[in-house]
């Protein structure tokens, strides 16, 4: 009896962690398990969700290919960097064009946001995730058969950034057949999307060998391509739908529709001609509907009851993830103190291991809010820069601990907030809109790069301080904008949860 008293009780602790899931007969097809989709879809992510944060191995990758390296014929800062035990020239210019293409990766990713969020609207998550990777495999064609062309790597890493989030944004869909675990399901593809990191590295690693000459770079963007981008392509091209709906809401009854009506609704009788002319689509008219739409649209969100809530997640955000891109650009040098210790090799596994506190807090999420996990991340940002400021070996190492922590859930934190705090028929829009402000505001990454790398040379190595200091102050700035959200959601109810939580007059009403 005590045997199967145990076992009763061991079952029922794991039955706690069993995601419950929706018949995916309730969703357009194609059909397939919810638990296979999930996996085909952490899949898809780790080959191909947010590959260029990797940036260590497409550092590597850059430098033994020759690009740039002609900008530090006769510089006085000319030195060497050395990747494994293979010296490559460098110099402050030549640091300064390489990394700022991250920064324009980083750029175009949110900046473009906007209108991928508006494309996964209109043309539904199939097109937009095959159009993606399509255009991500040319732009890695490009990278690795023209390396040392300015022109061409700076369209590539433009058309990466570019179609970064539009081939991550479809998969979140599969988050809707776990309903009552959506942000924990979330918090799972974000974990497989910082996994997604170590594929350059492992690129970086191959090109690293010697059976590759500076100019074999194509073979690994071919190999990568096919592995990558092509299969992803075909695989989500068949798993995702044309057009994606939730569940079908029970239709309402003609008394329930009546009592939802508002009382100032002018009610009036049309005979067929007049409802024909009322229903015929008119072709000339239409731009100007959408204008209007998009008029009546803004005009509402101005004067919507959650406007200080959106402005102060838009904020709290775009200053965070500024925060956050800076650490990729300037890895090498921040990393580094004045007797010439580093820890930039093992930070790239650290990057690589921001999937390992995802599920947790992807829990935490679940149970406190979003808004909880975001200022602990802003938290942890905030440490980060505190520690990598010091010119000690172990501190440095340290802040890579915070950094796994700040880095874990930076964005899903935010799809998380959207989708519990926020109408979901809106999501791509409030998305487009909030990563379209965090893509702008990272753009400041390059002149303060460079003000440190040129400007502030004479203070080596100590050139970053400064940067960094100011770089803790925007993680306590976004400590403070979390905060503030954490009394939000503690003390309001948005309406889109009020009627569905049947706690509306109108929901009342129709209970009686």
């Amino acid at each position: 009896m005590d045997t199967d008293k145990k076992t009763g009780n061991v079952m029922d602790f794991f039955k706690k962690f069993k995601l419950e899931t929706e018949d995916p007969k309730k969703f357009n097809g194609p059909y397939v398990n919810s638990y296979l989709r999930l996996v085909a879809y952490a899949t898809i992510t780790v080959l191909t969700g947010c590959v260029y944060w990797g940036w260590n191995g497409i550092q590597e990758m850059l430098y033994k290919a020759g690009s740039f390296e002609e900008l530090c014929a006769g510089q006085a800062d000319r030195i060497y960097t050395y990747i494994g035990d293979n010296p490559y020239i460098d110099c402050g210019l030549r640091k300064s064009k390489i990394n700022n293409l991250y920064t324009l990766t980083f750029t175009t990713h949110f900046a473009c946001s906007i209108f991928g969020g508006i494309l996964l609207d209109v043309l539904g998550p199939k097109i937009v995730f095959i159009g993606s990777q399509a255009i991500n495999f040319l732009s890695w064609m490009l990278i690795c058969t023209m390396p040392k062309n300015e022109s061409a790597l700076a369209a590539s890493f433009f058309m990466i950034g570019a179609t970064a989030e539009s081939i991550f944004a479809p998969l979140l869909t599969v988050s809707h057949y776990f309903p009552k675990n959506r942000s924990f399901v979330i918090s799972i593809l974000g974990s497989m999307r910082s996994i997604s990191f170590v594929i350059p590295t492992l690129l970086g690693f191959i090109f690293r060998s010697e059976t590759f000459a500076p100019n074999s770079l194509y073979f690994i963007g071919l190999i990568y391509g096919l592995c990558g981008n092509l299969l992803c392509g075909i695989a989500g091209g068949y798993l995702l739908q044309w057009k994606f709906t939730a569940p079908k809401q029970p239709e309402l009854t003609e008394e329930q529709v009546e009592l939802m009506l508002p009382d100032d609704v002018e009610q009036e009788e049309l005979n067929s001609m007049e409802l024909i002319e009322r229903l015929a689509p008119k072709s000339e008219n239409r731009f100007k509907k959408a204008i209007n739409k998009i008029g009546r649209r803004l005009v509402s969100g101005f004067h919507h009851k959650q406007l200080v809530e959106f402005i102060i997640l838009t904020l709290g955000a775009s200053v965070f993830m500024t925060g956050i891109g800076f650490i990729n650009k300037s890895q090498r040098e921040i990393f580094e103190n004045s007797i010439g210790e580093t820890v930039v090799d093992i930070y790239k596994y650290f990057n690589i291991l921001t999937f390992v506190p995802a599920p947790f807090l992807g829990l935490v999420m679940d149970r406190f809010g979003p808004a909880v996990v975001m200022a602990i991340l802003n938290i942890s940002g905030f440490f980060f820069y505190m520690l990598v400021s010091f010119n000690s070996y172990y501190t440095k190492l340290i802040s890579c601990f915070f950094y796994v922590i700040a880095a874990s859930l930076c964005l899903s934190s935010i799809y998380c907030y959207l989708n519990i705090r926020f109408n979901k028929k809106h999501f791509g829009s409030h998305l487009g809109i909030i990563l379209g402000f965090i893509g702008l505001l990272s753009f400041t990454n390059n002149p303060l790069y460079d003000y440190a790398v040129l400007k502030l040379s004479h203070l080596r190595p100590f050139n970053f301080r400064p940067v960094t200091l100011g770089l803790m102050g925007y993680m306590g700035f976004c400590s403070i904008m979390t905060f503030a959200l954490i009394y939000l959601s503690a003390t309001t109810t948005p309406e889109h949860l009020k009627i569905k939580n049947g706690d509306s007059a109108e929901t009342h009403m129709l209970h009686v």
